[in-house]
């Protein structure tokens, strides 16, 4: 059975199934997948004459289940790794420019506040051991990982900015030194943060640190005012994690 065949048959098998099933193989509802590819064929007019809807398929299930490598991913849909690679490389690419893009200017929609202007944090995706100075991606331990600096808006809950990848063993503000997040933020903005950015603190708002039990009754309602506001970029994180595309433990690159 050719691979867009067999794809067309799953894509068929699982709306039958329920959208938990269909959302399990391929990562997002039905609904969400054929207004993925309706704005992708309407964005995309100079598309190869081979792409078609098997091909996103195939692309959304690679997110949402990744295999070991190239080679094993392209057996479980009967491709050659070569053709499989190519045109997963297609559709990845056409993905990334038909989605709407990160807009770093909508931390300021319904939000007019320099301070804060927006959240900021990071998370972690696993991978396999690097073959060159290991070290330089383990924090706190014994894996491996890659960091993303995201940044999330205020007054809406969206991603207003991703970066990386960063080696693991990074600090969260060194990354920031590097991300390009701080050239972006207009004079006198500052962005709320967990202690971790304490050292900057002329950019970041961060907790009072010290013994909890110990710190004065203001500072420890500063603290959760702060920390009840990080609930939104902490909830836009969990999100991600919950993705089997951050939780899958990728083959280390430069």
């Amino acid at each position: 059975v050719e691979s867009s065949e067999m794809l067309e048959k799953y894509y068929e098998l699982f709306q039958q199934r329920g959208e938990e099933s269909f959302r399990g193989q391929f990562g997002l509802p039905s609904y969400a997948v054929e207004r993925l590819y309706l704005r992708m064929v309407k964005l995309w007019p100079s598309r190869p004459k081979f792409w078609g809807k098997s091909d996103l398929l195939l692309g959304l299930n690679f997110l949402a289940e990744p295999a070991g490598n190239w080679a094993a991913h392209a057996a479980r849909w009967r491709v050659h790794p070569d053709t499989f690679q190519k045109r997963l490389g297609t559709t990845l690419a056409a993905i990334d420019n038909c989605l709407p893009k990160l807009r770093f200017e909508d931390r300021w929609e319904n939000w007019s506040y320099k301070q804060p202007s927006f959240i900021i944090d990071t998370f972690k995706c696993p991978i396999s051991e690097p073959t060159m100075n290991g070290w330089q991606y383990i924090q706190g331990t014994d894996k491996w990982w890659y960091k993303y600096e995201v940044a999330v808006a205020i007054g809406s809950p969206r991603i207003v900015w991703l970066a990386g990848p960063f080696k693991g063993a990074a600090s969260d503000s060194s990354i920031a030194d590097v991300s390009g997040i701080k050239n972006a933020m207009v004079p006198g903005e500052r962005a709320l943060a967990d202690k971790i950015y304490r050292h900057s603190k002329e950019t970041f708002i961060c907790p009072i640190s010290g013994d909890k039990g110990k710190l004065p009754k203001e500072e420890k309602a500063y603290n959760f005012l702060i920390y009840s506001a990080r609930q939104t970029v902490e909830r836009g994180i969990k999100r991600m994690r919950n993705g089997k595309f951050s939780k899958h433990t990728w083959r280390y690159g430069p």
